[in-house]
């Protein structure tokens, strides 16, 4: 959800909003040991996977910069954003997860365009720097609610 805060122009304004994430991840791992005791020369060999789940919950206020006031419509955007963190690590045969949960300030650049539906439903898809991701190529939903 985004709401505009200030309207400076028909192509400049300061908007704020909810933005909520949620993404998997799994990697496997195969570890190689040695026998301790060098009377007993074999080696052991076995796998394990872990997999990782984030929740991410941020209030992103951002200036954004449309180029043209259009159906499809290209859009530049600095944005900066109190977050929070879940992350909770599973791995195979250990029945604990583990969970941790961090409150940060992040921040992000963005390119991208988005298709106007209508005046407070868009579909976007852009280019975002995050200083938490990296580069990502982001599509999704936007809607703004009308204070």
């Amino acid at each position: 959800m985004s709401s505009y805060l200030l309207d400076w122009s028909s192509d400049l304004s300061l908007k704020y909003g909810l933005l909520v994430n949620y993404y998997q991840e799994k990697e496997y791992f195969h570890k190689t040991m040695e026998a301790l005791d060098s009377r007993y020369p074999e080696t052991y060999s076995y796998q394990y996977s872990e997999t990782t789940s984030h929740k991410i919950l941020s209030i992103p206020f951002s200036i954004n910069y449309e180029i043209t006031n259009s159906t499809l419509t290209p859009y530049f955007n600095l944005a900066f954003a109190p977050t929070f963190f879940s992350c909770k690590v599973r791995r195979r045969n250990i029945s604990e997860p583990k969970d941790s949960g961090l409150l940060i300030l992040t921040g992000s650049a963005a390119v991208g365009v988005k298709l106007k539906l209508t005046d407070s439903f868009n579909i976007l898809s852009e280019y975002r720097c995050d200083m938490h991701k990296g580069f990502n190529l982001e599509c999704g939903i936007e809607y703004f609610l009308k204070l």
